[in-house]
């Protein structure tokens, strides 16, 4: 039963994780569509200049939200990975101390 619902939530997160990756594609799209591409030999005046960093903005703006989401995820695995860590050096000490004890008790008979 416990196994079973951390795959259910192993699936739910990486289903999330799709979904995120898809919203940003469409996004991504939708927002090339809508704007007229302009490059730089192509901005005579300032108003374009203007609009040309607008429009790169707009286009930064979903990739940045997206790195964002994912870094989110990697930063909470580190943690997990070294809260994983610091729990395993307790448990070895833990085993490490009642070995030791025995290893004296059995010395004292």
């Amino acid at each position: 039963e416990l196994n079973q619902q951390r795959k259910n939530k192993k699936n739910q997160s990486q289903q999330k994780e799709l979904y995120w990756l898809i919203v940003f594609i469409i996004k991504n799209i939708t927002i090339q569509n809508k704007q007229t591409i302009f490059t730089e030999d192509q901005v005579p005046n300032l108003r374009d200049q203007c609009n040309l960093l607008k429009q790169s903005l707009s286009l930064m703006h979903p990739l940045h939200q997206f790195y964002y989401y994912f870094l989110k995820i990697e930063e909470k695995m580190y943690h997990q990975i070294v809260n994983l860590k610091e729990k395993m050096q307790k448990k070895y000490e833990l085993i490490r101390l009642i070995n030791q004890q025995q290893k004296q008790k059995s010395i004292i008979k």
